[in-house]
């Protein structure tokens, strides 16, 4: 069910376009019937990463498989992924707990030549992968066509980040300058482009 319109994901929304995802490689060719598994795998991939992490749509896009490394935390595994393109040529990391991409990585790891390989890379018949990453038009127009399947009346890779902060700072308690160094931003910035308050929100958290 959709929510009200809002410049943002809400976090319950966030949630159904990442288990949605999940499903993608099962689902798509109700949809788009003449694409292929390695593009669901691949265009769901970068959604999810969208959700969970607040990326910008340059950033994921240009994702290698050597960025991504498991690691594990007490008792606990988490993807580690280096994103080496942010904006003004800053770097940083960001981590995924291993239970919402690990069945992406097997299949990558499965399917591309190397480490060396973008994620994103395109395929073309009779050569293979190319290793040239896809354009942030291709993904945005995939992301809009989910939300639209889902009801959800939101738009643009943007909607997620806006979504991911509001998340993090409204639902998980982090702070402005914790979430600013998750996404690559200076917590004014956060403020100003991204964060908005949802009260409803705040206050169940607080009760």
């Amino acid at each position: 069910i959709s929510e009200k319109f809002t410049d943002h994901i809400t976090p319950n929304e966030l949630n159904e376009v990442i288990q949605y995802m999940k499903m993608w490689h099962l689902l798509y060719k109700d949809h788009f019937p003449k694409s292929s598994k390695r593009y669901a795998y691949r265009n769901a991939f970068l959604l999810v990463l969208y959700a969970i992490t607040g990326a910008r749509g340059k950033e994921a896009v240009l994702i290698k498989l050597k960025d991504i490394e498991l690691e594990r935390e007490g008792n606990k595994y988490y993807y580690i992924i280096k994103i080496e393109n942010g904006k003004g040529k800053k770097k940083r990391e960001v981590a995924i707990e291993k239970e919402h991409i690990h069945q992406f990585m097997l299949y990558f790891k499965s399917q591309l030549p190397n480490e060396n390989y973008y994620i994103s890379s395109s395929y073309k018949k009779g050569v293979g992968y190319t290793n040239k990453p896809i354009s942030i038009d291709t993904i945005r127009v995939f992301g809009n066509r989910i939300l639209q399947i889902l009801g959800i009346k939101k738009s643009g890779l943007h909607a997620f980040r806006r979504g991911y902060a509001t998340k993090r700072i409204s639902q998980d308690g982090a702070t402005g300058s914790e979430v600013a160094k998750e996404m690559g931003n200076t917590p004014e910035i956060l403020e100003k482009h991204y964060f908005k308050h949802d009260a409803r929100v705040s206050l169940k958290r607080r009760v």
